[in-house]
């Protein structure tokens, strides 16, 4: 039997991938979110000082059942604030990611976000999801779909660096007063 040439052909491994092809493995962008201690600890001090007060009280005067009671609802309130304190903001090829400290996340498509603007506005914005660590420097992501809808409100720990990587995405930004 004879040969043909294209007997001889290798075809090319399933493997193998062209050297222009980009590689989307990781986050395009990925930082903590901006924290206003000077408002936090205040706070979450009055409200540990006022829970030890009254623990401290119902042990003295036996009112175990009380101190009990008391425990289970400083544990649940801890638990309540540490899943709606973001830590983490993460901008891949085709989302956003919303990392919370019980390790939950929000995930945005870019195709279901409308805009993102700035928002330096003094109250939380009305119709929104506020999970803003700071009064300053947030961000406000308006979402065609969601949980009704609802927007996002955060504070990153660099606005301009995550609004820059948003628009490299494809997502619309706009600065603050601009909507």
């Amino acid at each position: 039997p004879t040969r043909r040439s294209s007997d001889l052909e290798v075809a090319p491994a399933p493997y193998q991938t062209l050297a222009c092809e980009p590689t989307k493995v990781g986050p395009v962008y990925e930082s903590g979110l901006k924290w206003d201690w000077f408002l936090l600890v205040p706070i979450l001090g009055v409200y540990a000082a006022i829970m030890v007060g009254v623990t401290i009280w119902m042990a003295v005067i036996g009112e175990w059942v009380a101190f009990g009671v008391m425990v289970g609802t400083t544990v649940f309130t801890g638990a309540v604030i540490a899943a709606v304190l973001p830590r983490k903001v993460a901008v891949w090829h085709d989302r956003l990611v919303l990392r919370f400290l019980l390790g939950y996340s929000i995930t945005m498509l870019s195709s279901d976000i409308l805009l993102v603007e700035e928002y330096d506005g003094c109250f939380g914005a009305v119709g929104a999801l506020k999970f803003s660590t700071s009064i300053s420097g947030r961000v406000l992501v308006h979402r065609r779909n969601g949980c009704m809808n609802m927007g996002v409100l955060f504070a990153p720990a660099n606005r301009t660096e995550l609004l820059r990587h948003l628009r490299s995405i494809g997502v619309r930004t706009e600065a603050a007063g601009v909507v």
